[in-house]
């Protein structure tokens, strides 16, 4: 299985991309909310490392 694991732009969140189950953004600000299963909360990622964040998902999905 490929890396599992996105780290933010501050080097020190990490996220488990096969928790990931929805990406949002608010109307208002540039900020990206990463939704977990088995969780209440999320992430918040900007704006630029959201692409990042959608490019290690692609590769996470097409597995090994």
């Amino acid at each position: 299985m490929r890396n599992k694991f996105f780290f933010s732009e501050d080097g020190l969140t990490f996220i488990d991309l096969s928790q990931v189950s929805a990406i949002t953004q608010k109307t208002s600000g540039s900020a990206f909310y990463v939704r977990m299963r088995n969780a209440n909360d999320s992430v918040v990622v900007d704006s630029d490392t959201v692409t990042e964040l959608f490019e290690a998902l692609a590769e996470y999905g097409k597995g090994e």
